[in-house]
């Protein structure tokens, strides 16, 4: 888990499409990037006594 990151759902805007082209990141002093929900059908769980993390689907 100490290299595991996350990074939230979000809509990147830019000035212009070259700018978008440049930074496909949207970590540009530009970009914008606004945080949107996600309501995913899985979950990911993660166990101490394994090395692996797994899905499982939600229904």
């Amino acid at each position: 888990m100490a290299r595991w990151s996350f990074i939230a759902a979000a809509i990147c805007t830019f000035p212009d499409a070259a700018a978008a082209d440049a930074d496909p990141d949207c970590r540009g002093d530009d970009a914008v990037a606004v945080a949107v929900p996600v309501r995913l059908t899985y979950a990911f769980v993660f166990e101490a006594r394994t090395v692996r993390g797994r899905a499982i689907r939600r229904d």
